[in-house]
């Protein structure tokens, strides 16, 4: 139930999330056995960084990845440390990142395989982005999508990818949408919605060629006819049940396919549909 939780996580499921968590905490009760307890934790803190509380992320996240090493589950204390070390950086907490950073450099020592050292190796990138060292986060960054090349790691490497974009913000902007671009792509073929996400509104910084790139990957070529021409009413302004007259189709079908039309978009409502259409091109 845990890792079902940080799988639906990942995947911006976060009712399901959130129902697999509180099924493991029921069966767990009072027992702290072995680490599951503190992954709990780890999937609360990735929640709630995903609702954009990185701050709460944070102070779920911190000291958990330590106890999980106390237990000697080295491989699993990896992965939340890399999540303390990101998230720390993004909030600018320096010597959070460091130390997490510094963890994952230890555990790559002790098992010695490029995916470990590829984390090291991101922890770095955080831990430099997090002391806005850019061009020490890039070379960390590089390093660790070069170790996960050809890996089965796809969502790892493409969140190097994405440290990579965002050290090269500055000092290189095509290269910076292209590393983007990759990362993009492939959280949404590892159905990582929320990462996803995260690399396209990393992508609308880097000005309009940024903003062409990540509406190019929102999804709006993979639309069927009718979810195009539901979405481009929709985006419009009218109302399902006028949607629902002027196609001749039913108001449930018209809100099937807003239901898939909005995760296809990137998008969670109507009225980010409306404010964001001139992105998606769907009159073309």
């Amino acid at each position: 139930m845990v890792f079902a939780a940080l799988a639906a996580a990942e995947a911006a499921q976060t009712a399901q999330a959130r129902r697999h968590l509180s099924r493991a905490r029921r069966a767990l009760g009072d027992r702290d056995w072995q680490f599951f307890v503190d992954a709990c934790g780890h999937a609360e803190g990735i929640l709630a960084w995903q609702q954009g509380s990185p701050s709460a992320a944070l102070a779920d996240l911190r000291g958990r990845p330590a106890r999980i090493l106390d237990t000697g589950a080295q491989p699993f204390a990896a992965l939340v440390f890399l999540d303390l070390a990101e998230v720390a950086a993004e909030m600018g907490d320096v010597a959070t990142a460091v130390g997490a950073a510094g963890q994952l450099e230890e555990i790559a020592e002790r098992i010695d395989l490029d995916p470990y050292c590829a984390l090291a190796a991101m922890g770095s990138a955080c831990a430099a982005l997090a002391a806005e060292s850019s061009e020490r986060a890039g070379e960390s960054a590089r390093r660790s999508v070069d170790l996960l090349s050809g890996s089965d790691w796809r969502a790892f490497r493409a969140r190097a990818l994405h440290l990579l974009g965002r050290s090269l913000l500055r000092t290189d902007p095509a290269a910076s949408v292209e590393a983007l671009e990759e990362a993009a792509g492939t959280f949404e073929a590892c159905g990582a919605v929320w990462r996803r996400d995260r690399a396209r509104e990393t992508l609308r910084l880097l000005g309009a060629r940024g903003r062409k790139a990540a509406a190019a990957g929102r999804g709006s070529t993979t639309l069927t006819r009718r979810e195009r021409e539901v979405a481009l009413l929709a985006a419009e302004g009218h109302a399902a049940r006028e949607i629902a007259e002027r196609l001749f189709i039913s108001v449930r079908t018209v809100e099937t396919h807003l239901a898939n039309v909005y995760p296809k978009l990137g998008v969670r409502s109507k009225l980010e549909l409306v404010r964001r259409a001139s992105e998606f091109a769907l009159n073309q």
